[in-house]
Parts: C-alpha cells; structure tokens; sequence
C-alpha cells in the first residue's frame, strides 16, 4: 500500500515507478483509437500555413502518422510528406465503429439478459438512468467502444457526493470509466487517477480527493481530502479488458485487425500519391520551324538609333527557340508529303503501377475485414461459408460478453449493491452486497430476419417440436421488430399462452380432429391476435408491457370466455369454432 509521501510523489509528478507501464497502456489506446476515431493529421499548406482539419485529435496521433503510418519513405522531401497528410482520409474508421455496433447490437438484446436482484429499491436504482443517463447494463453498452479502445482503462464505482455531504437518504453509487490517458497509478491496493477536475486516490478502505494548493499548484493531502470511507476491503474498480498480454497489460479486443489496418494507410497513400504523379496523359508533336523567324530565332526590328536602322531581336512567336507547338484542338495544317506521318500524339502512362497499388489496397482491407469479422456473407456464399463466418462473429461476440456479464457488469453490481447496504458486525457497521444473479445472453442477434425466418420454415416443414418453434419464433421477432417493444410482447404472450400458436391451421386442424388437443384450445388459438390487441387497447400499452404472465393469463382467459362461450353444440368446424 502507498504512503501518503508516495501518493504525493505521484501526483505531483516527482516519482512514479509505474511511468513505463501506464505509457504502454496509452499506446495501446492511441494506437486504436486513430482508427476508431478516425484522426487526421495537420498538415503544411503548399504556402507553409499549417493547417488543422475538424478530426485533428492531438500530438499523440501527429506523431503516430509521423513516425509509423506514413513514415515509409523517410527519404521524401517535406513537401511530399505533407502532400501525404493533406489526402489523408479515414477510410479504417468506418470497418471499426461498424464492429463495435454489430457487438452492441449482438450483445444487449432486450429479451437477451436479466438482472435479477431481491431488494425492489436496489433493483429501480440499477433499473433507473442513475448511470450517466443510462440504467446499469445500458450503461456498459454505451461503453463498450471505450472498451475496445482503451482496455487498459478501469470502472470505478463512486458516490455520487462525500460523506460529509450526503443529500439522500440512500447513497447514490455512480460508475465512471477512466481512461488510461487519466491513470498515475494502479496496482492492487491503490489507485490514482484525474476525473472531474481533481486528482483522486482510491485504497481498498477509503476515496482521497487530492487537493491543489493555489500558491505552487502542488498537490496536498489535508483533513479536507477525505471523500468516502467505502470500506469493502477491495478496490472498487474493474479493468475495462481485452486480450491478456504475457507482459502485464491487455490488448484490445480488435488488435489484429490494427495491424492490417495500419498497412492499409501506408499502401493507401502510396497508391494516392502514384496516382496524382503517373496518371496524367502527355503529348508528343513534331517540331514546326517558327513560320517568323524560320528557326532562326530572331527577326529583326525597327531601330532609328541603330546603324541601318535595324536590329536583330529574340522572335516573340517561338520565344527565341525556332519552333512552335500546335494545339492538339486546333487544326494543324502541315504539307501533303507528310500527311502519311504522325505529327501528334497522346501518350497515355503505364497504369500497371497504379494497378499494382489499387490491387494491394484491395487485399490489404479485405484482411482488415477479414480479422473484424466483417467479410460480407451474400446470397452467393454457400451454406457452409455462411455458417464458418457466422461461427468466427459468434466466438468472437461470446468471448467479450463472457467477460462483460461474468466480470465487468457482475462486479461492478457487487459494488454498487456494498454501498447501498450495510450489516452489523462485531466491528460495527459494514458495507456488504447480498446475492444476485446476471443471466447472461447465451445467444447472439448476428442472424439476419431473413436467416430466422428461413430456419423457422425449415423447422416447420421438418414437423419440429413446438418447443424448438417457439425459440425462433421469439428470435425472428426480436430481430424484425426490434424497436417495437409491443410487437415483441405480442409474440412472448402468445407463445407463453398459446400452445398451438406455431402449429399450422393444418397441424391444428390434424391434431384436433385426432383428440391430441381440446377443440376449445383451437379456437383459443385462432382467437388469440384479438384477445391480445382488444387487451392492449383497453388496458393501456405500459400495463400491457409490465404485468406478469400469470396475471395477464387470467385477464385473457376471462376475455375469451366472455366474448367467445363455449359451445354446448358439436363443432363441425373445429378452427373458427362453428
């Protein structure tokens, strides 16, 4: 555990034994994050102004393009350096943030996870947008990017105000990423990190917030510092993750796909740069003695001060060379003996260069998609390439929601929990999380509705069991409706209360007329899309999305049995009831 000496050593930057590790963790996140944000570099103009375009993001990433990216021909004059900069685009950004959106996407489905906590107050806290506007599992959706860029940032779990400045009767556990461009230092039992315009140091018992002295802005621990006596034994905080380095550090989750991806910007602009000074046509043209001078390069001129009055003067036509150039646009007039000869030509450049380039570019970024998994899986792939890709993404997605609902979300669940609740023990009061469970997401949305509904046909047509039917029956309509949050009630209610909701009208019919099912559980069926959608209108859409199934079974059982009496009769027509 650090002294007091130690922390202040730190933070006001006299010693820190841990200056090359917390580098390390700043390259990585640089490193990714170029790409993710899609940083440019500045540039010289061709006056020698400097300029900054909008996505500039600082030095870190100047350097990175000076020294690694487009440092491969470190012979080229400056004005071709900076040529280099000015046609820059972020062409990797795109692949990048288009991952990171097919894994939140993947990852935190509604119908996809559950937070399951016993304490009602405890539940509406973590439930409630208390997280920087989102509730808890939001929250780390929202932050999965910050995830993949900087792994080697951590979560901290804070309250909300000191203990001496408490405003609610509950505390308000807050949770803030800090990224590694903010860490001074991190090891088992201390922490210490800027955020919110203060210099904090976190210890397995207590939160410090260090203050600054405004005669020498030096940092100082007073009586004032103490923020929060938390009081769990551990530090309250969890590294965001990613791929575990032999060396102490995590990689990003993406960091194969960086290696390619910082080839491709190299390649792209050497390809940039042969295409601006090899694409261009030239023409060549027979010479055409100047018709003035006839080549002799000068003519002679009015001179009354000159002996004869003449004098010899450089030929203004042919600019003293004999010679003059034809516009190709115009017609050039030339003798009837040499009209069988070429007198211009359009020269067009060797492209193979330019082709060359363009074609390494091509495969350079197909590897780039290749390692983000993102290598289009068309109509024209066969079934088998279809499943090896959609096996890769899933491997892939699975090993970071592992990590999310396993460590991350779970740990970070135990601290808010400790916060909010104390027990008493031979030593006085103590903060303690009680039990809970994360059902974790076991299945991924990276199927198209297209896929679902072809595999739902299938398992009809193969005369699969219900419970299989109902499965993908759910999944279909999570993925085709997933903004409509009552479409998908819809679905859930009618599998849960329906058995022969996915059976045919003809399985139900068979099944019916063979005395498999009771002839009222046919018409319960059929009736079913109107039970549902009487209920919601009359009921209200919040009562229709929040009451439990039980409840909601009974409401329409009632419904039916009011709209719909049994028949006393013989049902001739066992689907419409007649």
């Amino acid at each position: 555990m650090l002294t007091p000496a130690q922390v202040l050593a730190i933070a006001n930057k006299e010693d820190n034994p841990q200056k090359e590790a917390i580098a390390r963790y700043r390259a990585v996140y640089y490193g990714i994050s170029l790409h993710t944000l899609g940083a440019a570099p500045s540039f010289k103009t061709s006056g020698g102004a400097e300029y900054t375009p909008a996505n500039y993001y600082g030095k870190p990433y100047q350097e990175l393009f000076q020294n690694v990216l487009l440092n491969k021909h470190p012979r080229e004059s400056e004005k071709t350096r900076n040529y280099r900069y000015s046609q820059y685009k972020p062409f990797t950004k795109g692949p990048f943030n288009k991952l990171i959106e097919s894994v939140v996407g993947g990852i935190f489905q509604d119908n996809n996870w559950n937070l399951e906590i016993s304490n009602d107050a405890d539940r509406e806290y973590l439930e409630g947008n208390n997280f920087d506007g989102y509730d808890l599992v939001s929250y780390f959706a929202a932050s999965l990017r910050r995830i993949i860029e900087d792994p080697n940032g951590f979560f901290v779990c804070m309250p909300a105000e000191a203990y001496n400045a408490t405003s609610t009767a509950d505390i308000r556990p807050q949770i803030h990423f800090i990224p590694s461009t903010d860490l001074l230092y991190r090891d088992g039992s201390d922490v210490i990190f800027a955020h919110a315009g203060s210099l904090w140091w976190v210890t397995r018992q207590a939160i410090f917030r260090l203050l600054q002295s405004a005669e020498d802005q030096q940092y100082r621990i007073t009586t004032g510092s103490a923020y929060y006596a938390h009081l769990q034994g551990v530090l309250p905080i969890e590294v965001a993750g990613g791929e575990k380095s032999s060396l102490g550090f995590f990689e990003s989750y993406v960091d194969k796909a960086k290696a390619w991806a910082d080839e491709f910007i190299g390649a792209k602009s050497a390809e940039q740069l042969v295409d601006k000074e090899a694409s261009h046509p030239f023409i060549v043209q027979a010479q055409t003695e100047c018709p003035v001078c006839n080549g002799s390069k000068q003519v002679q001129e009015d001179c009354p001060s000159c002996p004869g009055g003449k004098e010899l003067v450089s030929c203004t036509d042919c600019r003293g060379t004999g010679w003059i150039s034809n516009n190709p646009g115009e017609r050039l007039l030339v003798p009837p003996d040499q009209m069988d000869k070429k007198h211009v030509d359009i020269i067009s450049p060797n492209t193979s260069i330019n082709e060359l380039h363009g074609q390494k570019t091509d495969k350079i970024y197909e590897k780039l998609l290749d390692e983000l998994n993102l290598l289009k899986v068309d109509a024209s792939q066969s079934g088998v390439a279809k499943t090896i890709d959609l096996e890769k993404f899933y491997i892939f997605i699975s090993k970071i929601s592992n990590d999310l609902f396993d460590r991350l979300i779970y740990k970070m669940v135990g601290y808010v929990l400790a916060y909010r609740n104390v027990v008493a023990t031979e030593n006085g009061l103590r903060p303690q999380a009680y039990n809970y469970t994360i059902v974790k997401p076991q299945q991924f949305s990276i199927k198209t509705a297209m896929d679902l509904l072809g595999e739902y046909e299938g398992s009809v047509k193969a005369q699969l069991p219900a419970v299989v039917r109902e499965r993908q029956l759910i999944d279909f309509a999570g993925k085709q409706f997933g903004g409509d949050q009552v479409q998908q009630r819809k679905t859930k209610l009618a599998v849960a209360l329906d058995p022969l909701c996915v059976y045919t009208a003809a399985e139900q019919q068979m099944k019916a007329l063979s005395g498999a099912v009771d002839l009222r559980d046919v018409q319960f069926s059929t009736r079913m899309p109107y039970l549902l959608s009487k209920i919601l209108r009359e009921r209200g859409q919040q009562w229709f999305l929040e009451t439990d199934i039980d409840t909601f079974e009974v409401e329409v059982r009632l419904l039916f049995n009011k709209l719909f009496p049994e028949s006393t009769g013989v049902l001739t027509d066992p689907l419409n009831g007649a």
